[in-house]
């Protein structure tokens, strides 16, 4: 292997095929679709070209992909039969090239309003929202109207659509009803052909996240004209009989006044059970209600949320983040940047985008997780696409984070740009799935947990009528505490130091064993705690035992400084012309986490673009390294420990052996991608 070098001899090509398992090498030489990506399909074309091939003819074997996320399409949503025909045909061809297949359930996004035909079933099952109007008399203030101006809802690139209510049986009843039984009984046989569905970008209204670029929003459809004379009111998302329901779990009424401010401790009580309950209803209804049908089918429920990266939006949009993820059995995540320079950067923060998922499946105990790829990003920038190197980059990272399902809607090919060939995307596709072979069998080996710090977020979120990508619009509470989650991950991203996320939630659920936190398929010997935050008393207790047991507890110091450039910036709603910035770390944090993580594995020279995946399979250890940087990297991966061990190269197929004595010396060009895998 031209560019690995190791401190002893390489050994031959021969001796190495033997260090892996037979069934490992052979999966990994001719991956099978299981490891391969799906292509976002959303029309499939069955016209067949000059050679008598149809689209999923090139998209089996010119293009190496593993299948297809499909949905109904054409006039009619879910109502013209010609349609479901279509999708008859389409599923039929699939299988007989071989491909997997998945349903999309929407006819654009946010999913929910089955393309408006919810929200004809039943008008009032539309979003509410209880707003504040500070000039109205006393005891009339606070009312729920329809949320719909102002919102996601009109702000967003499929159709500015009227939205139904996440948290309503009814609503999503009609929209499974219409979508996914309607597509059980309208492929009949076939069904059996659809592995999984995909739910994409559902969440509350009631938040202003921003509005996108105007070159993109002169082209939204508009179905329902806002009415912007409407009056622009600090908001909150309220699903009907909210007050009821906070009665019942907490004895005691909803004092709304507490929703919309207030910094004494009653507020901040008020606040967080309200968050909390609005979590367990997007939860339950919204996830509970798919992932039912999906078992009672026989198939898993997947997709992905909005805003995974702005932490200051996640409450809000879902009550809690990562409860919401936890819902699916496949959860997810949107990956809207190809270039993986942005992997570990202040504004695109993908490595959080991927600990959603990673963390879900881990605290679940499952192991698949998707990804929705693109070049949104490129494409609103008004870049030229990226190149194969940088697709591949940016798989790795993903993959090395631990997605399992990449759902692609890169075009197979660019005509006007001469690097993205067809024959490439081939090579793109191999790729993947070579690496994917080794990885997809595998466990995550995680040691550390960052305490996601969701009680806090909804004991401070106070309801704003401005955007809240703008740091400015909360309380200082709320920026310091976001800031300190948002640094401590960069220092632990940009120093390969693997990790999950786990809320209070989570945290009452793991088991206390020999100074470990165990939970789900993870056992922890480290918990990171951000700073400014304050634990529940049965958390707080927790984490005094775990300490006390010879577990490490991490408390972040209370930084202030330049906490505006560590948050999430108002450039993701704009122009992202600021996304490749560097993450601002304060050395505090930084020296506070390097200096207590027990012994790991280090890159020496340290660089922050290496994105660094750690596995278990079999006994065995895998390493993913990615340098996602448009620069090279020649340094040493110490820690690894004294022995033989196999250098795969997902790009080319190579396989070496090496044998290890202090440490792993690497040569890595810009974007490339090594695995390495120990012995037993």
């Amino acid at each position: 292997m031209r560019r690995f070098i190791t401190v002893s001899l390489i050994l031959p090509l021969l001796a190495s095929c033997s260090s892996l398992p037979s069934s490992w090498k052979a999966s990994f030489e001719n991956p099978g679709v299981e490891y391969r990506p799906l292509k976002m399909a959303h029309h499939v074309n069955l016209d067949t070209n000059p050679e008598g091939l149809d689209q999923l003819d090139i998209f089996a074997d010119s293009c190496g992909l593993g299948g297809i996320v499909t949905n109904f399409s054409g006039p009619g949503y879910l109502k013209d039969e010609a349609g479901w025909e279509h999708l008859r045909k389409v599923v039929s061809r699939a299988g007989e090239e071989g491909l997997r297949v998945w349903i999309y359930d929407e006819a654009g996004y946010p999913s929910l309003g089955a393309g408006g035909r919810v929200l004809e079933a039943d008008p009032t099952v539309e979003a509410k929202e209880i707003v504040y109007d500070e000039t109205l008399p006393e005891g009339e203030q606070y009312y729920v109207r329809d949320s719909y101006e102002y919102t996601h809802a009109t702000n967003n690139y499929g159709a500015a659509r009227r939205y139904p209510d996440p948290g309503s049986p009814r609503a999503l009843q009609i929209f499974t009803d219409l979508t996914y039984s309607g597509t059980r009984d309208n492929l009949g046989p076939l069904f059996s052909s659809v592995e999984a569905f995909f739910t994409d970008g559902p969440a509350y209204r009631g938040i202003n996240v921003g509005q996108i670029p105007e070159v993109a929003r002169k082209n939204v459809p508009v179905v329902d004209e806002p009415d912007y004379t409407k009056k622009n009111l600090p908001m909150a998302a309220w699903t009907p009989g909210a007050d009821s329901l906070y009665l019942e779990r907490y004895g005691e009424p909803l004092r709304v006044e507490a929703i919309f401010g207030g910094s004494d401790e009653a507020s901040k009580i008020v606040r967080q059970r309200y968050w909390e309950l609005m979590g367990d209803r997007f939860a339950n209804v919204y996830c509970g209600t798919i992932r039912n049908w999906c078992h009672d089918n026989g198939r898993p429920a997947s997709g992905h949320f909005l805003r995974e990266e702005i932490v200051a939006c996640q409450t809000p949009l879902y009550g809690n983040m990562l409860q919401v993820e936890r819902g699916l059995d496949i959860p997810g995540m949107d990956m809207l940047d190809t270039d993986p320079d942005s992997w570990n950067t202040a504004s695109t923060l993908c490595w959080l985008a991927a600990a959603w998922p990673s963390s879900a499946a881990v605290l679940n105990g499952t192991r698949l997780m998707m990804s929705e790829v693109s070049e949104h990003n490129q494409y609103t920038l008004g870049k030229v696409p990226t190149t194969y190197s940088q697709m591949k980059a940016t798989a790795g990272c993903q993959l090395a984070s631990g997605i399992t399902e990449l759902m692609l809607y890169y075009p197979t090919s660019i005509a006007s740009v001469d690097y993205r060939p067809m024959s490439g995307f081939r090579g793109y596709n191999d790729y993947v799935g070579r690496l994917n072979s080794i990885v997809r069998e595998a466990e995550l080996d995680r040691d550390v947990i960052l305490y996601y710090p969701a009680y806090d977020l909804q004991r401070e979120y106070i309801p704003t009528w401005d955007d809240l990508n703008e740091p400015s619009s909360q309380s200082f509470e709320t920026i310091a505490i976001r800031a300190s989650f948002v640094a401590a991950g960069a220092v632990m991203a940009q120093n390969q130091i693997p990790f999950i996320l786990a809320d209070y939630l989570a945290l009452s659920e793991v088991k206390l064993s020999k100074g470990r936190l165990d939970i789900g398929s993870g056992s922890f010997s480290t918990l990171v705690l951000p700073a400014f935050i304050t634990l529940p008393e049965d958390i707080a207790a927790l984490v005094e035992s775990f300490e006390q047991a010879g577990g490490v507890v991490i408390r972040l110091p209370e930084v202030t400084e330049g906490l505006d450039t560590i948050i999430y910036s108002a450039e993701v709603a704009g122009d992202l012309k600021k996304r490749l910035e560097p993450a601002f770390v304060p050395a505090e944090v930084s020296d506070a986490i390097l200096a207590a993580i027990p012994s790991r594995e280090v890159f020496s020279p340290a660089k922050p673009e290496i994105v660094f995946g750690r596995f278990e399979r079999d006994g065995r250890r895998v390493y993913v390294v990615v340098n996602a940087s448009k620069t090279p990297y020649e340094g040493t991966l110490e820690g690894v420990g004294k022995g033989n061990w196999s250098v795969l190269d997902p790009d080319n197929g190579e396989i070496a052996s090496v044998c290890v004595n202090d440490g792993l010396k690497l040569t890595m060009e810009p974007y490339e991608t090594l695995v390495l895998v120990g012995r037993k």
